[in-house]
């Protein structure tokens, strides 16, 4: 009975379709600048040592592997008026524009060892609140609609709309080092403004997509048995295995391209053109 009730729930305006996947440009934009231009940025700008921002991200990924599957968790037993999911739009919208902007602008005169340890820390808590954004972001997409042609419309309009992210984010820094020389304020200025816009468009997003409340009625299944399903789905054991190494081509990618235009094809302008 659940089931026909939630495929014959309304259906979503335009306006819902398009609020619900705007976050999601913003977002990308600073998923694909920390993966490109972050990296260089402590290396050639701040002179950190290659082989500390390398352990800065490895001890990212490992706490996304925390992290992640935590959020995922707390969403689901969430029960509030303002449903499950929503609540962590509204928590995160703020903080991880803020915790971007100083992954981007660290404070003058920190000696190599402090610098590690900030940008360490920063690049934890920014990736810390857009695991409370996106996780549940994420999962609000599929319970918004059980109709299948309007749930391909969403995830159409939320994936165009990061693809433009990803595009915006690789030319921003370029775009508007033509208008600043100066490095470091070329990166903090880009990420004063996509922080700014992330969370904005965050909080439109919260105000403007209400979830269904049938999903409320939804228990979710105990952690030990979600376990058990997952381990006996052999399918989907090969497609996180998949996933897996196409994040591993993908990873190696965007954080070699720019050391590669500068310092084996020797030519800087060429990298953010082929990324």
């Amino acid at each position: 009975m659940l089931d026909r009730d939630l495929s014959t729930a309304r259906k979503l305006t335009r306006r819902e379709i398009f609020a619900y996947g705007l976050p999601r440009s913003w977002v990308a934009m600073m998923l694909i600048s920390a993966s490109i231009y972050l990296p260089k940025f402590y290396t050639d700008t701040l002179l950190l040592a290659p082989a500390l921002i390398g352990w800065t991200f490895m001890i990212g990924r490992f706490w996304d592997g925390i992290t992640d599957p935590l959020m995922g968790y707390l969403s689901d037993h969430t029960q509030s008026k303002l449903g499950r999911r929503r609540p962590y739009l509204l928590l995160s919208a703020l903080p991880i524009g803020l915790a971007y902007y100083f992954l981007w602008a660290p404070p003058q005169g920190l000696g190599k060892q402090e610098l590690f340890i900030y940008v360490t820390a920063i690049y934890l808590l920014t990736f810390t609140f857009w695991t409370i954004f996106s996780i549940p972001h994420t999962s609000l997409g599929a319970e918004l609609t059980m109709n299948y042609h309007e749930r391909t419309v969403l995830t159409g309009v939320r994936e165009a709309l990061g693809a433009l992210g990803v595009l915006l984010g690789t030319a921003a820094p370029a775009i508007v080092a033509i208008f600043i020389l100066d490095k470091q304020q070329v990166y903090s200025t880009v990420a004063a403004v996509v922080g700014c816009l992330t969370a904005i468009f965050i909080l439109i997003c919260f105000l403007n997509v209400k979830e269904n409340p049938k999903f409320q009625k939804k228990r979710p299944l105990p952690l030990k048995k979600s376990l058990s399903l997952m381990v006996e789905n052999r399918p989907f054991l090969i497609l996180v295995l998949l996933v897996m190494m196409c994040y591993i081509g993908y990873t190696f990618v965007p954080i070699l391209t720019l050391y590669m235009g500068d310092y084996v094809i020797r030519s800087p302008k060429v990298a953010p053109l082929v990324i």
